[in-house]
């Protein structure tokens, strides 16, 4: 996995989160603390079919069996990019993984990584 975290002046985020390659396992506590999520891009352009970013508000946790707080999904061979306004707000910690289907039941993750960014205050 090939994760940095570049903290960034306020006023609006304070962290910039880039994954160039989430799988199904689990990225946990990914800032080291809570946090309000204000923007998530997914590029899935590796990958021949959809794939879903799957967020949870936990430490710790097993993908398969864990709820997601939110799914967000990335057609095949594309990019999207999702802003939140009004934020989304993580209590404890902001994890998250990526699967090949949005049932929280699904543990396969994509055939190729994809790049998941993140704006976080």
């Amino acid at each position: 996995m090939a994760i940095t975290v570049t903290n960034q002046r306020n006023p609006l985020a304070s962290t910039i989160v880039n994954d160039t390659a989430a799988t199904n396992t689990l990225v946990t506590n990914v800032t080291g603390a809570s946090g309000n999520l204000y923007l998530v891009e997914i590029d899935n352009t590796m990958n021949s079919a959809a794939s879903f970013l799957k967020f949870a508000d936990v430490t710790s946790g097993t993908v398969g069996s864990l709820a997601a707080n939110m799914v967000l999904g990335c057609p095949a061979s594309a990019r999207r990019s999702y802003v939140f306004t009004q934020n989304i707000p993580f209590a404890t910690a902001i994890s998250y993984w990526v699967t090949n289907a949005a049932a929280e039941s699904t543990t396969t993750g994509p055939t190729s990584d994809i790049t998941v960014r993140l704006v976080v205050g």
